[in-house]
């Protein structure tokens, strides 16, 4: 664990009960549909990450991941929800809820070199199709364009998996920074689209589809969001307005 890396005086903690949680499997696989809007179809699910500390006390990932991520702890968080995450898919294979799987990463990855292959080895070892597992990468951090990052997309990209970049606030100029790394998809933060006219957004996923980038939007929480998004053409959506982050059982439910 890298100590001089955490920032915060309640970050040690954190680390630490979230490294023990990782190594006695304590963490739990969450799931939130991504939905096809038009239809009301699924069409894949992010993975998300619940913890309970020792004491009882649930911690929103928002609190305890950018925790692990200032340390090499978040590289056992990562490989933890892998490993979750493909005995899911291949337990479910040709049943409901067998979606596309979205799986954040942290970008530290990047300073590792082996991502792309150690990612396709858990997957042929539960013998998962590379296609059924989305890499979603923070798109700050893409955007900076680092030489490394930019060879973990572009090694991802080679092995078949799709890379979404997640969180985005962006302009055309970012769209071809996103297509030049190889980057597939675009999820849009509430915070951003909430703040765009339809015309603007209408341009911007034009934009995104002149590159090769399927744009989605996350944070979808009433009815007159989701028309407003189909109204500039995202179809791709999730939030609460459609269902709240699940465990796998519930999800095979829900997409059945």
């Amino acid at each position: 664990m890298d100590a001089d890396q955490i920032m915060h005086e309640d970050d040690l903690l954190i680390v630490e009960d979230a490294a023990r949680a990782v190594e006695e499997h304590e963490l739990v696989a969450y799931y939130q549909p991504i939905v096809n809007a038009a239809d009301n179809r699924v069409v894949g699910a992010e993975a998300l990450v619940r913890y309970t500390m020792s004491d009882g006390t649930v911690i929103p990932a928002g609190l305890f991941v950018p925790a692990l991520d200032r340390t090499d702890t978040i590289f056992g968080l990562d490989w933890y929800m892998a490993e979750e995450i493909c005995g899911y898919l291949q337990n479910t294979q040709g049943a409901a809820g067998n979606v596309p799987i979205s799986l954040n990463f942290s970008l530290r990855h990047a300073t590792m070199g082996d991502f792309a292959q150690t990612l396709a080895d858990t997957l042929q070892w539960h013998d998962v199709d590379h296609a059924q597992v989305c890499v979603e990468l923070d798109s700050a951090a893409l955007l900076e364009q680092d030489a490394a990052v930019s060879a973990m997309v572009a090694a991802a990209g080679q092995k078949g998996f799709r890379v979404v970049a997640d969180n985005c606030a962006i302009d055309s100029n970012d769209l071809r920074t996103l297509k030049d790394l190889g980057v597939q998809g675009a999820k849009l933060a509430p915070a951003f689209w909430g703040t765009q006219s339809t015309d603007d957004l209408a341009k911007l996923v034009q934009a995104a589809e002149q590159c090769g980038i399927e744009v989605s939007a996350g944070g979808v929480e009433n009815e007159g969001e989701k028309q407003a998004l189909l109204a500039a053409g995202i179809t791709h959506m999730q939030g609460y307005f459609f269902a709240k982050p699940m465990d796998g059982e519930a999800l095979q439910a829900f997409c059945a």
